[in-house]
């Protein structure tokens, strides 16, 4: 069974690390973004079939990453 591609969002690196340590030992492939442009870049892309977000990054002035996929 092929595993969802998960994006996770934070500008804190040590959670966004932990958090996909631990989905990559699920199985899932898993990407990070640290910074606020490059979130909205990753996140509007559609690439991905689950987002976690940090729903406030400081470098994009509060815009969710996550309503650039609408």
């Amino acid at each position: 069974m092929t595993k969802l591609p998960i994006l996770v969002i934070d500008d804190d690196e040590s959670i966004t690390s932990t958090i996909a340590t631990f989905l990559q030992a699920k199985g899932y492939e898993v990407a990070i973004v640290n910074d606020g442009d490059d979130a909205l870049e990753a996140a509007g892309g559609g690439k991905y079939s689950i987002i976690l977000s940090d729903i406030y990054i400081d470098q994009v002035g509060g815009e969710c990453p996550v309503d650039r996929r609408k």
